[in-house]
């Protein structure tokens, strides 16, 4: 019964190695294209070049920012929906755009839950708010 078990391992262990996937090139094999959904110079864009610089430095591929502003970030949602699912057309979005935008809008075109899934939290951003001195206020 063990060299049963460990012929049909080996078997599987062999059609998953030799398997037509196991031909295609290694990933990545072309530019990566990171899209985000605010112009230059921005928070998110300042995250995604130092993003695309240390994918660059690990993968030893060319990582393309590309900034798709406009529409409240919709622009951009639906030419990474477009793009073929093969990860080499990522988005680099906030909450703003691919969470709160659908919720608040029933008219929204787009379920950011169906078409897109969150790999990695990129940095956090704390929001404060600043008054004048001379304001005689101490919170909000």
């Amino acid at each position: 019964m063990r060299l049963l078990r460990a012929l049909a391992a080996l078997s599987l262990l062999m059609s998953l190695t030799w398997t037509p996937a196991g031909a295609q090139d290694a990933y990545p094999s072309k530019p990566i294209t990171l899209v985000v959904p605010f112009g230059a110079g921005g928070a998110l864009d300042l995250i995604a070049r130092v993003l695309a610089d240390g994918l660059r430095s690990e993968l030893g591929q060319t990582v393309i920012v590309d900034n798709k502003p406009g529409a409240s970030g919709l622009l951009a949602m639906r030419t990474v929906a477009a793009a073929a699912p093969d990860g080499y057309t990522v988005i680099l979005s906030s909450e703003s755009n691919h969470i709160i935008l659908g919720l608040i809008d029933p008219k929204f075109p787009m379920d950011v839950f169906k078409e897109f899934v969150p790999i990695s939290l990129s940095g956090k951003f704390e929001h404060t708010l600043i008054v004048k001195k001379e304001m005689p206020v101490t919170s909000a």
